[in-house]
């Protein structure tokens, strides 16, 4: 694998972890409006989140 297609592998994480931070965003202010069958919904986009970081973070290293 070559530094270019790490560097086209990482943004495409940092992409999704973008996309998983508005849905979280999504999920927070449902449950702002009292929707509370979002709260699980938001643990589990901020846990993705943090492992698409993560995952992002340890291909840098590469």
């Amino acid at each position: 694998m070559d530094h270019a297609e790490l560097a086209e592998l990482m943004g495409l994480l940092e992409s999704i972890a973008n996309r998983l931070t508005d849905m979280t965003y999504m999920a927070l202010r449902e449950q702002a409006e009292g929707n509370t069958e979002f709260k699980e919904q938001e643990r589990m986009l901020s846990s993705a989140r943090r492992s698409v970081i993560k995952a992002s973070q340890t291909l840098r290293g590469l």
